[in-house]
């Protein structure tokens, strides 16, 4: 049975808090400003149920987390002007988000895709791209770049 105790209450039981939770495998949720922040559980559970998880091929990152993360990897990897556009869950023995690259131009935004990139839904690795995929996909954002820049440049 899971009680709740606040933060301060914690700090003045934690001993006896964590005697409970060890022996008796009590589960406690602390709160701070009667809002649920976290759950104290016995390790027991806890790596049961991570084995749990492991086991499932539920999505563990979300889409959002996965898009942040691209975005890194593209910003230090492929190229600045380099954006992930909205993920889409790909199933299989390694789900993973899979998401399109686009070239984003100041003042123009999204102009042209690029390629995809794909982040593990259970770890949250980006699945690195090969030099070679990373080649193409600057040498499509330098061409889209020039072409899209020189049709939009005042005349002279």
């Amino acid at each position: 049975m899971e009680q709740v105790i606040g933060a301060t209450e914690l700090r003045q039981q934690l001993t006896d808090v964590l005697q409970a939770v060890r022996e008796q495998r009590a589960t406690y949720i602390v709160e701070t400003f009667g809002r649920s922040q976290a759950a104290i559980v016995n390790l027991e559970d806890y790596q049961r149920f991570r084995r749990f998880q492991e086991q499932s091929n539920e999505p563990r990152i979300t889409s959002a987390d996965a898009k942040r993360r691209a975005q890194g990897y593209l910003t230090d990897e492929v190229a600045l002007t380099a954006r992930p556009g909205e993920p889409n869950l790909i199933g299989g023995t390694r789900p993973v988000w899979r998401m399109p690259v686009w070239l984003h131009l100041r003042g123009l935004g999204l102009v042209e895709r690029l390629g995809s990139i794909d982040v593990d839904t259970v770890t949250g690795e980006v699945v690195p791209l090969s030099s070679a995929e990373i080649q193409i996909i600057q040498d499509i954002a330098d061409a889209a770049a020039h072409r899209l820049t020189s049709q939009t440049a005042p005349a002279g």
